[in-house]
């Protein structure tokens, strides 16, 4: 016994000699199983082969299974195969701590079939003979085909521009990969020129510009439905002078059913991270949406949210308005009766006199003059009637002609207002007003407050 530790040595290195990993060639003439070989799993590819003799009629033999050599699987690695004429199974891959060849069936007169089982740790095959081409250094390595004749190659790296960083793209076709290329980072323009597109997954990540003269209307695909899953995004810029609407198929765009892009805007949408079907999208101008407006001759920047321009000019925009309010002037009236004019804004008693051309004011811009307020107060700042037979009538002049802006302070009252009338002044017009006092008005100094609003 002691000289035979050196066969299961010696079976090995036959074994890889010959390019397999295990081996075992058993005869049978009846129905048996062959002797167990122990793998503990190393050997994952199996073949059995079969050399008959005789009048072999019926022949059956599998490969079994084992954990642990004594509860066994019929055919739990090579199912049965038909062994009545020389053949061989094919390989087979799967691993078992114990293989037996089973004959599971043989008759025939003098039936002999010499079954021989090999074994190898890796495929046998090679990969299915494949071939591996030259490539040139840092190429990328990968399959040009598929099948047995695959052929690994390598598609070259880029070697221009220098200092630049690329990364690869496959973009799938017709259900299947595409070969990678190289390609620099930056973002792939679709330029529209019609009045409507639907935003397609193929355009992830990249901006649409749009330009035509006309409203144009944009469909958008639900996100998180195909193409639009995993954060969707877009750019989008309207170059046309028509209005660009971007409406959702389902759910929001910024929380509303749709989201104008106006001419000069861009915008930048992304499905919202929630994955609920809305997506967001800020809206900016550029500097191209702005018009030139030079702070001369009371100009200023108007904005209508409904199309989203701007324009420069001194009527107020049609979405609201920016009141100007006159200011406060106070005339010092005293004792005095009769007629003084006072300017259209200012502070203070040398305000109010005779001359009604020193006090006018040019408007520089084209407003609505309406809201007048007057208030008569003493000389300590507060609210004081004037005399019971005095009156005081203010009103507006504009251009030497007096408006139906008007009101009277009188029967011993301390304040009048007229926020009934409105007088239409253009650019260049000129204002004052003019204050009519009857009657005497005897003790200390009196203040007058006059106000109105220019809108």
């Amino acid at each position: 016994m002691k000289l035979c530790w050196w066969l299961p040595l010696l079976l090995c290195a036959l074994c890889w000699s010959q390019g397999f990993n295990a081996y075992q060639q058993t005869t049978f003439t009846s129905v048996t199983t062959g002797s167990p070989l122990i793998e503990n799993t190393v050997i994952g590819f199996h073949q059995l082969s079969w050399t008959v003799s005789g009048t072999v009629a019926t022949c059956t033999v599998a490969l079994d299974s084992s954990p642990d050599g004594s509860a066994w699987t019929a055919g739990g690695v090579i199912t049965g195969q038909t062994c009545t004429s020389n053949g061989n199974s094919s390989v087979t891959a799967g691993t078992a701590n114990y293989v037996r060849v089973n004959m599971t069936a043989i008759s025939g007169a003098g039936a002999t079939v010499v079954v021989t089982y090999k074994g190898w740790v890796t495929s046998p095959s090679g990969g299915g003979g494949g071939t591996t081409n030259n490539a040139s250094q840092f190429s990328l390595p990968y399959y040009s085909a598929v099948g047995s004749s695959n052929i690994l190659g390598g598609v070259a790296g880029p070697t221009t521009p220098n200092g630049v960083p690329f990364f690869w793209v496959t973009t799938p076709a017709a259900g299947v990969a595409t070969a990678p290329t190289p390609q620099m980072a930056g973002v792939s323009i679709n330029t529209q020129t019609g009045t409507s597109y639907t935003i397609a997954s193929t355009d992830r990540a990249s901006e649409i510009t749009q330009s035509n003269g006309s409203a144009s209307a944009y469909t958008l695909p639900q996100a998180g439905t195909a193409g639009f899953t995993s954060n969707f995004v877009f750019a989008l810029t309207n170059i046309g002078a028509g209005l660009l609407t971007l409406t959702p198929t389902v759910s929001t765009v910024n929380g509303g059913a749709s989201q104008i892009v106006p001419q000069n805007w861009h915008a930048f949408g992304y499905s919202a991270p929630a994955g609920n079907g809305a997506y967001r999208m800020p809206v900016l101008p550029t500097i191209q949406a702005f018009p030139s407006c030079a702070d001369s001759g009371g100009n200023h920047l108007n904005f209508t949210s409904a199309t989203g321009a701007f324009s420069c000019g001194t009527s107020s925009s049609s979405t609201g308005s920016v009141p100007f309010i006159t200011g406060t002037v106070f005339c010092t009236i005293g004792t005095w009766s009769g007629t003084v004019f006072g300017p259209i804004t200012g502070s203070g008693g040398s305000n109010c006199g005779d001359a009604g051309a020193a006090r006018a004011s040019a408007i520089p811009g084209s407003y609505t003059a309406k809201n007048m307020y007057v208030s008569v107060f003493n000389g300590s700042d507060a609210a004081t009637n004037i005399c019971g037979s005095c009156t005081l009538v203010v009103t507006l002049v504009l251009n030497g002609s007096d408006q139906a802006l008007t009101c009277t302070v009188g029967n011993s009252s301390s304040s009048c207002n007229d926020t009934t009338h409105t007088v239409a002044v253009t650019a260049g017009q000129v204002l004052l007003w003019r204050i009519v006092a009857s009657g005497v008005f005897a003790g200390s100094e009196q203040d007058l407050s006059i106000s109105a609003q220019l809108q």
